[in-house]
């Protein structure tokens, strides 16, 4: 048991397409979801045993959360089939679209999996009453919170299971939700700055000096703590408005996007352990993450929050480090 939901259907009535969209947009807005227009003609397209000639792909594409799959709610031809965001290349013959879609909700958590079955119940109540929900999980038809809960426990410790079963000899790097896991780093239970150079470290120290001075003040003290990524959320909050994202190479904006990932990045590892190491390609990560063998670059979750707004909320990444820290640290918590 997991907590993947498959959504299908089609719109009974085209003249609810706009309304629909409509509400997407909003609840959208209120609940910081990223939303994303699409509208496209396309040429031939295959769909559910049926072939479509230059029919139109309308709809918007939902992500809920940074550890949340995208939540496609795309319609094709004139019969607004529900269909997958993903297009398979048929060459001259078109393209083959899938009938429904898959969306899994694990790695952003039970609060995540409720709020996408609520807007699910909101679209089929009131535009989408041929709207079909599997639930993995059953909550969906059942709204029982114990039986989601188990199936998060359920899906997280089968991914354990899988995960500690291969030898880090034989494989170890791991890509777990998106994320990057490597398992000869788990537990080691290494100093903050030990695999870094001196200059790397002071400057780790000088970002955060500058985070709290030139930003902090009026609440916003950036702690090393879960009130600490409050306060960064905050921050960007405001630096949304100022307009900062529309300008995202601006001395300003680099500035915020540095001293922002160097005070996420300590306030990660004061809460769960870990410590900073080379990137793969550039600049600086923190590894082992709660004992996990996590990864993450501070800095481009900065920029992710900066560009591409509240989804991307540092205390929505801090929620997934916290699970990784629970289901596969070396410690469980």
């Amino acid at each position: 048991m997991g907590m993947s939901l498959f959504i299908s259907g089609a719109l009974s009535d085209p003249k609810t397409e706009a309304a629909c969209l409509d509400f997407a947009a909003t609840w959208a807005q209120e609940r910081d979801w990223m939303l994303e227009p699409v509208k496209r003609r396309l040429s031939t397209v295959e769909c559910a045993g049926q072939v479509l000639e230059t029919p139109q792909l309308r709809g918007v594409t939902l992500m809920p959360h940074p550890g949340c799959e995208a939540l496609p709610l795309h319609f094709l031809g004139p019969q607004g089939v529900l269909v997958d965001s993903y297009l398979q290349d048929l060459g001259s013959k078109g393209v083959k679209a899938r009938e429904g879609a898959l969306l899994k909700t694990l790695f952003a958590g039970v609060e995540a999996h409720r709020e996408v079955c609520e807007f699910l119940r909101e679209v089929r109540a009131r535009f989408l009453p041929a709207l079909v929900v599997d639930d993995e999980s059953g909550y969906f038809a059942s709204s029982d919170d114990a039986a989601l809960a188990a199936a998060h426990e359920s899906g997280w410790t089968a991914i354990r299971g899988a995960f500690l079963a291969v030898d880090s000899s034989q494989d170890d790097a791991a890509e777990i939700g998106g994320f990057s896991v490597m398992r000869s780093e788990r537990g080691g239970g290494l100093a903050e700055f030990a695999l870094i150079k001196a200059p790397d470290s002071s400057m780790i120290q000088a970002l955060e000096v500058e985070l709290r001075s030139i930003y902090g003040g009026l609440g916003l003290q950036f702690a090393n703590n879960a009130d600490g990524l409050m306060d960064l959320d905050l921050l960007l909050d405001e630096a949304d408005e100022q307009g900062l994202a529309k300008e995202p190479e601006s001395p300003a904006a680099e500035q915020l996007v540095h001293c922002v990932g160097a005070g996420f990045g300590r306030t990660l590892i004061a809460l769960y352990g870990g410590h900073w190491v080379p990137g793969n390609e550039t600049g600086l990560e923190i590894a082992d993450l709660g004992g996990s063998g996590l990864r993450i670059d501070p800095f481009q979750c900065a920029a992710d929050r900066l560009m591409e707004g509240p989804m991307h909320s540092f205390a929505a990444y801090g929620a997934i480090v916290a699970a990784f820290a629970q289901y596969l640290g070396t410690k469980r918590r």
